[in-house]
């Protein structure tokens, strides 16, 4: 059996490398979780038809 991806909900990120300076982390926000809706989006592959 295979899967059928349909599309992404909710993409959630942390560690944004942004908040790293000089190998140290500057800011307890590197630790929060952000969403991204960029990556949140429709999929439709060519094998599902």
């Amino acid at each position: 059996m295979n899967s059928e991806p349909r599309r992404v909900l909710e993409y959630w990120r942390r560690h944004d490398r942004s908040f790293v300076e000089g190998g140290i982390i500057s800011s307890v926000a590197y630790f929060r979780w952000v969403r991204d809706p960029v990556f949140e989006v429709d999929i439709q592959p060519d094998w599902v038809r």
